[in-house]
């Protein structure tokens, strides 16, 4: 599957969601199902790392499924989701995406690195 989810560190406060190669929107769907029951299984915060980095770009209908994954579940101990190694047309994306939701702007981070993405990951975990 080119969509991975795995723990990202032994405390499992941190998820890696890895995509690899080409993909579709619905093994999205099926890794945010499988991303949703890790952090269920928690009783603390569990943060997300989207690693982007070896990903052949998007597949079609990406506002549509945008659109649809906005309304997915997400557990209440969920924290930040942090995408690194996008590309432009995604940069772009979310750019409109953090301007039309405040609440975006909280809980979303696009970073280039796995590096910045855990320092600011641990950063978050200092002011919850």
């Amino acid at each position: 599957m080119p969509v991975h989810v795995s723990w990202a560190n032994e405390e499992q406060t941190a998820l890696f969601m890895t995509f690899e190669g080409r993909w579709s929107w619905a093994e999205v769907m099926a890794a945010i199902v499988e991303r949703n029951a890790h952090i269920d299984s928690q009783s603390h915060i569990v943060h997300v790392i989207v690693d982007l980095r070896t990903s052949h770009g998007m597949p079609p209908n990406t506002l549509t499924a945008a659109r649809g994954m906005e309304k997915q579940h997400r557990p209440q101990n969920a924290g930040m989701t942090v995408v690194v190694g996008s590309g432009a047309f995604l940069k772009a994306m979310f750019d409109v995406f953090v301007r039309l939701s405040r609440k975006a702007s909280e809980s979303y981070a696009m970073v280039n690195t796995i590096e910045e993405a855990f320092e600011l990951i641990s950063a978050d975990r200092v002011t919850d």
